[in-house]
């Protein structure tokens, strides 16, 4: 199975991590480490969380990216405030990666980075 967008996530998985913290979520070392190796075991085990390769099966699609955010989400939240805020955060860097712009948490100026700019 291609790995076209898993892969790009993966090396874009930090600006999901400064999003959180910039958001006041609790993210260290081991948050990260436990996130990459997520992403990391999905991507050596060929799982079919691995989105396709293009938008023409939506229902995939949608599928693969609430069972990342799932397993994501249970990695890096602490408490039900951050549960229910996560989702926008999760969104918002898969729509980062798709060139669409990104959710700022708490007016934060900084715009968001895309993956090769």
């Amino acid at each position: 199975m291609p790995h076209a967008i898993l892969l790009p996530l993966l090396h874009s998985l930090q600006d999901l991590l400064d999003s959180l913290r910039r958001d006041q979520y609790g993210i260290g070392i081991g948050e990260c480490k436990a996130a990459q190796g997520l992403l990391l075991r999905v991507l050596e085990q060929d799982q079919p969380l691995t989105l396709p390769p293009t938008a023409e099966d939506d229902a995939l699609r949608q599928e693969a990216e609430q069972r990342l955010q799932g397993m994501l989400g249970a990695l890096l939240c602490r408490n039900a405030s951050e549960q229910a805020r996560f989702p926008a955060h999760f969104q918002a860097w898969l729509d980062e990666q798709n060139g669409s712009a990104g959710f700022r948490p708490r007016g934060d100026p900084t715009p968001p980075r895309t993956l090769f700019g």
